[in-house]
């Protein structure tokens, strides 16, 4: 059985692991102990900017503090599927054979966040498109 974890519970859990009370971590973060004892409660949601002092004082990541404080945002930061994490990796090993620019490279690796590419073919034929649309006679 796979446990939640919630935000309070990590900001209080590392906070005690580290020492420092409520009011300490308050004042190094600038808020009252008291804000920091809604947030470990689950009472109350940091601001983002609070909550990147809170990692920085509290030497958590980031990204998965913001993911506990907003876990409704995980659909908007979820990375490409796996599939297509594989897709692009074989194109970017096969790059040197078709003599594929750094910048093709990175045009090609934007063009892969507009949606799931499936197969090398479909990178050629995206990649042969730009080539001939950008060629002059």
């Amino acid at each position: 059985m796979k446990i939640k974890r919630q935000l309070g519970e990590v900001i209080k859990a590392r906070r005690e692991m580290i020492g420092f009370s409520q009011r300490e971590l308050g004042s190094r973060v600038g808020v009252k102990g008291s804000h920091i004892a809604y947030i470990e409660a689950g009472r109350r949601r940091p601001s983002l900017a609070l909550l990147f002092r809170l990692a920085r004082n509290l030497d958590l990541n980031r990204q998965e503090l913001f993911m506990l404080a907003h876990p409704d945002a995980a659909s908007f930061v979820t990375p490409p599927a796996k599939n297509g994490d594989i897709v692009w990796r074989r194109f970017v090993d096969a790059a040197p054979r078709y003599s594929v620019t750094p910048a093709e490279l990175a045009v090609l690796h934007d063009i892969r966040m507009l949606g799931r590419i499936s197969s090398l073919h479909s990178y050629l034929s995206i990649l042969n498109s730009i080539r001939q649309a950008l060629a002059t006679e």
